[in-house]
C-alpha cells in the first residue's frame, strides 16, 4: 500500500482499507454491545467520569460475548501456552476489564475515574 514514518500525519496508502461496512454487522451481538459502550465515557479531560451499574454490567456482558468468539478462545489458549495468562477463562475476563476499562489520569486528578 505505501510507506511512511511513524511521525508523518498523512495517510500513504494507495487504497481504502476496505469499502465498506454491511449494516448486518449489527446484528452480531459484539459490535451492537460495544457501541453501546461508547455513551460510557467523558470525552472532554478534566470532566470525572460517573461509574455506574449499568455500566459495569455492560462492559461484563461484552466480554462475556466476546470471550466466547473463537477469535478471544484462540487469543486466550495462545497467551496460557506461553505463559502469559492463566488458563482460568475468568482470570483472562478480569485481566481484560483491568487492560480495557479501568481508568486512568489524563489532564486532572480523578478526571477519568
Amino acid at each position: 500500500q505505501g510507506g511512511k514514518k511513524s511521525w508523518e500525519g498523512h495517510d500513504a496508502a494507495e487504497d481504502k482499507l476496505f469499502a465498506g461496512v454491511s449494516k448486518r454487522i449489527w446484528n452480531k451481538p459484539s459490535f451492537k454491545q460495544f457501541f453501546d459502550l461508547m455513551d460510557n465515557y467523558e470525552a472532554e479531560t478534566g470532566k470525572a467520569e460517573e461509574d455506574t451499574y449499568e455500566e459495569r454490567k455492560e462492559m461484563s456482558e461484552f466480554l462475556d460475548t466476546i470471550i466466547a468468539t473463537p477469535v478471544m478462545k484462540y487469543v486466550h489458549n495462545y497467551l496460557v501456552a506461553k505463559e502469559l495468562v492463566e488458563p482460568d477463562v475468568m482470570a483472562f475476563k478480569k485481566m481484560l476489564y483491568q487492560m480495557w476499562f479501568s481508568y486512568y489520569r489524563r489532564e486532572s486528578r480523578n478526571d477519568s475515574c
